[in-house]
This record gives structure tokens, sequence and C-alpha cells, in this order.
């Protein structure tokens, strides 16, 4: 029972110690830029920033914990700008729902949101293929489900 106790604890302190690692790398890489796009009203910032966001994810390997952060956080800076952003929202959630097959409902709504949300913030001249896009999603969604 003891060695069960210390096997746990150990793990709970390493994984504590990972998300730790995780956060501060996160921070030294996109740390000041984050702060500083959340600071201002534009939204076109936040699209640049996630689709480097997006970019670096794509290209870790050896961190998965990471690049689910980045993938995570690129999803969500993708949602606020209506021009560029959606594009990339649904490119990181798209990423997580292929590298993150245990959390696949979640993804699966999130990225019926981000379609959701992109037809209806859509211009009027772009709305139909905004709503054909977010039809063929729901339907490709609710097939997937039910296999």
């Amino acid at each position: 029972m003891k060695y069960r106790t210390f096997i746990i604890a150990t793990l709970l302190i390493t994984s504590v110690g990972l998300a730790d690692s995780t956060d501060a790398l996160f921070d030294q890489l996109f740390g000041d830029q984050l702060k500083q796009v959340r600071s201002t009203r534009a939204t076109d910032d936040d699209a640049e920033l996630a689709a480097r966001m997006v970019d670096a994810a794509g290209k870790l390997d050896d961190s998965p914990a990471l690049r689910k952060r980045l993938f995570t956080e690129g999803y969500t800076l993708g949602l606020r700008d209506a021009r560029k952003g959606h594009a990339v929202a649904i490119r990181a959630a798209e990423q997580l729902l292929r590298r993150d097959p245990g959390q696949r409902a979640q993804w699966e709504n999130k990225l019926l949101d981000v379609y959701n949300l992109a037809w209806r913030q859509a211009p009027r001249a772009e709305r139909a293929e905004k709503q054909a896009a977010l039809v063929a999603k729901l339907i490709e969604v609710a097939d997937q489900r039910d296999q």
C-alpha cells in the first residue's frame, strides 16, 4: 500500500512539474506577445498571434502539453477576429481533434461553434458560403458520431 501511495505521489509531483515547465515555456515564448495582444481593442493582432501559435504547435513533436496549449490559445485568440481569426481557430480545433482523441466531443463542439460564429459574423456577401460550410461540418460530425 505504501508503495502505491509513493508511486501516485511521484506521478502527481512529476505532472505538476511538467505543467509548470509547460506554462513557463509558453510564457517565455508567447507571454509578452499575448499580454500585448489582449491589451488592444483591435482583433487583427489576435489573429496574427493565433496563426503564429498554431504554426508553432504544428511543428512541435516532443512536447504534447505545449503543443496542446498553443493550439488551445490559438483557437481562443482566433475566435476574436472574424476576418482571419476564424480560419485559424478552425485549424487549431481540427488539429486538436486529430491529436487529442480523448477530448473528441469537446473539440467537435468547439469546431462547430467556430463554424457557426464564422457564419453569423460573415459579411452578407459571404454568408451563403459560410452557411454551406457550417451545414457540411454539422453533417460530417453527425456522421462520425453515428459510427
